[in-house]
């Protein structure tokens, strides 16, 4: 990697990129203070645990008591990345394994969240008097309300998606060869967290290697930085994207072998047409967005707001997506590519479409095209957090949900329903198809 050359200055009149406003910042944190505490509201009822999440969290717990990555009846655990659990088991070992630790932990990561994206997003709102900042908190905030229906370990994705962002630009910021090496170590060691977080986390890395390919937009080029050092620059990137790539697999392979991990829940893959996926996944973006199919004229108009200089963001959210939903194409993956997956990439897209229009000239077109991007989420988003997250208990074939109080616990060798002297409700974890024929072969027995 080669420093930049330091030639005169060429970003747009009007653009200060090196003197970032100190609002932005502030705004940011205030995003990811109110987005802790309304999913901390949303969820005051409890969480819903389906056979994944009951996985995450009997897990978390068997690794809080020095259990090892097992789950609920002593089985390894084979299909999920240790990350969301590991982060469980740290907070649970501090206060306590209950549905009110997760919570706690959980709005923490929404709120890195929250706080990442919004950041990301405002950095890329020309620095202007007359374009608003608060619109991209706001529908960042009611996104990531909008994706939290039950255990989030989405949200763990999401804050390190969004720290690996913020850290492209830093890269892609930097003046030395010894900075662009120290940031893209960074970049490298986010996208193995990411990718031991979740699977998806393998197309979200590589998609890195877009936008790091492609020049600075001119909001964020420094003042310094010239036509060729911005080539020097994308060359930088290349190699920093595939470090990134490389370290993600190499990182999830490892974590899969050492685990004993054997691969996706291929005896629940679905066997739908791409027309179905893409169906499938057009849905759930609307419904990320705001009520279906209001949310699918969002997403067009977001598409509308996007402008050329934000076309190294776009980029990046248009690969990731793609890649994720190639993702469910070629590979026997138990889940449609619902909400938890392509909503990322429609984040991405609809953050970055208010940055756009918050700086539209015409102050009409402005404020009407951010108000039908903003107020589908905040209104559908708002209504959760007024009633709170309630989902009924359901019992179908493989197992069911169930909705937990905060007050609930989950510790083997202590009676089911037994209450503990803190007012904690020890619950029974149920016995999922899958894991009754892993014991009936005598998998997890000592």
């Amino acid at each position: 990697m080669s420093p930049q050359e330091d030639t005169p200055n060429d970003a747009p009149h009007g653009a200060t990129p090196d003197r970032r406003r100190p609002a932005d910042g502030w705004i940011a944190l205030g995003a990811g203070g109110i987005g802790f505490v309304l999913v901390l509201v949303m969820l005051r009822h409890g969480i819903a645990l389906g056979p994944d999440a009951w996985t995450y969290w009997t897990a978390s717990s068997a690794m809080a008591h020095g259990h090892g990555y097992v789950d609920a009846h002593g089985l390894p655990v084979v299909d999920w990345p240790p990350l969301y659990p590991a982060w469980l088991a740290l907070v649970q070992s501090a206060l306590g394994v209950s549905i009110a630790s997760v919570r706690l932990a959980d709005a923490t990561t929404l709120a890195i969240a929250a706080f990442g994206f919004t950041f990301w997003a405002l950095r890329r709102v020309a620095p202007t008097p007359s374009a608003p900042r608060w619109p991209a908190a706001a529908f960042v905030v009611a996104f990531l309300l909008l994706l939290t229906r039950g255990i989030a370990w989405h949200g763990l994705m999401l804050a390190l998606l969004a720290s690996t962002l913020l850290t492209v630009d830093a890269l892609r910021a930097a003046r030395t060869s010894a900075t662009q090496w120290l940031w893209s170590a960074v970049i490298a060691f986010l996208a193995a967290a990411c990718c031991l977080t979740h699977h998806v986390g393998l197309a979200l890395s590589a998609a890195l290697v877009v936008p790091l390919c492609l020049p600075l937009p001119d909001g964020l080029r420094a003042s310094s930085s010239s036509s060729t050092s911005q080539h020097g620059l994308a060359r930088s990137g290349l190699i920093a994207g595939v470090l990134a790539t490389a370290t993600g697999i190499v990182a999830w392979w490892t974590s899969r072998q050492i685990l004993g991990q054997s691969g996706s829940q291929e005896w629940f893959a679905n066997e739908h047409g791409a027309w179905h996926l893409l169906w499938h996944a057009t849905k759930h973006v609307g419904r990320n967005l705001g009520p279906f199919p209001v949310g699918i004229v969002t997403f067009f108009v977001a598409l509308f707001c996007l402008r050329r200089r934000q076309r190294d963001a776009v980029a990046y959210a248009v690969a990731a997506l793609t890649l994720l939903l190639t993702m469910f194409f070629v590979a026997r993956v138990a889940d449609l590519p619902g909400d938890r997956f392509v909503g990322f990439a429609a984040l991405m897209i609809g953050a970055l479409a208010i940055a756009g229009a918050a700086t539209l000239e015409r102050r009409r077109l402005r404020w009407v095209l951010l108000a039908l991007l903003v107020l589908p989420p905040v209104i559908h988003g708002g209504k959760h957090v007024g009633r709170g997250r309630k989902t009924a208990t359901t019992i179908h074939a493989d197992g069911g949900v169930t909705f937990l109080p905060p007050n609930a616990t989950f510790l083997p060798g202590v009676e089911p329903d037994a209450t503990l002297p803190d007012g904690r409700r020890n619950v029974a974890a149920p016995l999922f198809s899958w894991q009754a024929a892993r014991l009936e072969r005598g998998e997890g027995r000592k």
